[in-house]
């Protein structure tokens, strides 16, 4: 006998279950009461045989919908799996693309400060020394050689430790208005919103050199593009703005500002870079084109009144 639903068959043999399991169940409990294993192994009646296989016949069939329920969790559940994955890999790669560009400012800074500290001890040193032979006049007098070629009450020497102390109280001052500076700037790199102000500015330069798809308003460009941008970014002579016009907002005046008094190398750009394009990615506005390439290209839906 065919059966089409569960349904029929619970009306077909009096069952009365919720789940599967308990319809299999009462169904092989009628199995056992027919088989002829009951009856020396004979069916007493061609009526009973019948049913013995109208009851085997239910239990295939459900046996079948449970197989095919079982392949329908384990799909569902994989592509729920895979979902998951492709939602939580580029947030996964953003998370790490903003940790190593943090990391890579923080280390910047403090090169930066380590290549100021030996000429501050230096000049530090020497004007010290001066200092202590000035105050300290009977130690050159006493020396034998020292008191040849030092003398402490001519005007040349006063001279030469007057100016070691402006040479060195000016360089500890300009080396620490550099190191505030280079702070300042490499910091306001790690901003979302200055990021996306330079990422615009970037899309403003490809848009004015590039014809893009008319019908999706679409723009593709390449990563190493968008590296070059940031480490050149104070060279560009920016077609939308000129290299005198003032531009138009307080924060694009910051970014500009800010951004000109780092140096970016190529590291950090491209560290930069993966931090502009992941997050892009991760919100949907950037998709990365299929085509296989030495670089990695991207397709960014833009909209032509938000980049005036």
């Amino acid at each position: 006998m065919q059966f089409n639903d569960i349904e029929q068959i619970k009306k077909e043999f009096g069952v009365n279950a919720a789940s599967l399991d308990e319809v299999r169940k009462q169904l092989k409990r009628l199995l056992k009461e027919v088989h002829p294993d009951m009856n020396h192994g004979k069916f007493p009646s061609q009526e009973q045989e019948k049913k013995y296989h109208e009851i085997k016949d239910a239990i295939n069939f459900i046996d079948e919908q449970r197989s095919t329920d079982t392949s329908l969790m384990i799909r569902s559940e994989v592509q729920e799996l895979l979902q998951l994955i492709r939602e939580v890999v580029p947030k996964t790669s953003q998370v790490d693309s903003e940790k190593k560009l943090s990391e890579l400012i923080d280390n910047d800074i403090k090169l930066f400060k380590i290549k100021h500290k030996f000429p501050k001890i230096t000049t530090a040193a020497i004007s010290v020394v001066l200092s202590a032979l000035w105050l300290f006049p009977n130690t050159i007098k006493e020396h034998p050689i020292l008191s040849r070629l030092i003398d402490l009450q001519s005007p040349i020497f006063a001279g030469f430790w007057l100016s070691s102390l402006i040479v060195t109280a000016s360089y500890w001052l300009i080396a620490a208005f550099q190191e505030h500076r280079e702070e300042q700037s490499k910091k306001y790199l790690k901003l979302e919103t200055v990021q996306n102000q330079i990422f615009r500015d970037f899309l403003r330069f490809k848009n004015h050199g590039q014809k893009n798809d008319a019908a999706n308003n679409i723009l593709k460009f390449d990563k190493d593009d968008l590296i070059s941008y940031i480490k050149n970014f104070e060279r560009i002579e920016n077609p939308i703005y000129g290299i005198s016009e003032k531009l138009t907002t307080a924060l694009e005046r910051n970014v500009k500002l800010h951004y000109r008094a780092g140096h970016i190398d190529t590291e950090l750009a491209q560290s930069l870079a993966d931090t502009m394009v992941q997050r892009g990615l991760v919100k949907g506005i950037i998709e990365k084109e299929s085509k296989k390439s030495l670089t990695d290209i991207y397709l960014v839906k833009i909209d032509n009144a938000d980049l005036d």
